[in-house]
This record gives structure tokens, sequence and C-alpha cells, in this order.
């Protein structure tokens, strides 16, 4: 992993792009290097769907140039203290 201009961190692996889609898209035109981080794979208890979207935030994140790192802490399950 190299330098990074912006970094953005969620929840959930579509966090990023539901929030702030059109913002990342923008700053990667103009040459920005983004990383995403996600605190969870979204799994929520089901492994599968959790799988099903790293896959998706993988793919989202190669067609527009940014990379992502995958914390794997378990979803619904952050203590808030």
């Amino acid at each position: 992993m190299g330098r990074f201009d912006y970094l953005i961190v969620c929840a959930h692996p579509d966090d990023a792009f539901l929030g702030m889609g059109g913002t990342i898209r923008n700053l990667i035109q103009k040459k920005k290097h983004v990383l995403i981080v996600c605190a969870t794979n979204g799994e929520n208890g089901d492994v599968d769907l959790g799988e099903i979207r790293k896959k998706e935030l993988a793919c989202s994140c190669n067609m527009l140039g940014c990379e992502f790192l995958m914390l794997q802490l378990k979803d619904g399950e952050l203590d808030y203290h």
C-alpha cells in the first residue's frame, strides 16, 4: 500500500459508495489516491453475505481505481464504550 490523498472509513463495504460514491469518483478523476477502510465485511452472521459484499467492494474499487482494506471486525458485535 502506497501513499494516499484521501482515507474513507466506513462500517460496511457498501457504505463508502452509498454515502460518497460521487465524491470518490470525482477524486479519482482528479488523479487523487483513495483508500477505503471497512471495519467489517457486512456479514451480520451470514458468512456468504460477507463474502459477496467483499467481492462487490473489490469489483467497485477495481472499476474506479481506488484501493480498500477490510479490518475483519465482527459485524454487529462492536462495543461502543
